[in-house]
């Protein structure tokens, strides 16, 4: 039922929600609302006065819609097709931006993971409490550096990291 219900919402909103025109407001809503993380996009909201556009359910109860009823709501089939591109490039650039060959990157891709799992559900872009912490692996890859390998008793290889202050973390 917990997987199910969010796809027959998003079922509900194919099947009932008509779109007439989708013109450029449609695509800076989408961009806000559904890209954008929430304690960004709801401050442009309230400057352009626009509010989040409301998805609907097979059931008041069962609130989840997937990642895609949003981006339908807003651009049709047209949303559906650029949230899943968004999908598919958005980790390339990630992983792209990890810091190689350091504990933020096991870091940085486990949350990364955990936001996708979670998109069964809801938007987690959209959701900052979530999407927010994406970004601490790539401030922490600025304050932390790796050490360089040192050889140890045992013969075995280990890295640890350390402050620029040269302190090292325990």
């Amino acid at each position: 039922m917990y997987a199910s219900s969010p796809l027959a919402n998003l079922q509900t909103n194919i099947s009932d929600v008509r779109h007439e025109n989708i013109n450029l407001l449609s695509f800076f809503q989408f961009f806000n609302n559904e890209i954008i993380p929430d304690f960004i996009s709801k401050r442009i909201n309230s400057v352009f006065e626009l509010e989040k556009g409301i998805n609907l359910l097979i059931d008041p109860n069962i609130t989840t819609c997937t990642v895609y009823a949003g981006s339908y709501f807003y651009l049709s089939w047209y949303g559906l097709y650029l949230m899943g591109i968004f999908i598919l490039v958005f980790p390339l650039i990630y992983i792209k931006l990890l810091p190689k060959n350091s504990l933020l990157n096991i870091t940085g891709i486990a949350i990364l993971n955990t936001l996708y799992l979670f998109f069964i559900f809801d938007n987690m872009f959209y959701f900052s409490g979530l999407s927010f912490q994406l970004i601490y692996p790539l401030i922490l890859r600025k304050i932390l550096k790796p050490k360089k390998m040192e050889n140890t008793s045992n013969g075995k290889n280990y890295k640890s990291i350390t402050r620029n202050s040269k302190s090292s973390l325990n």
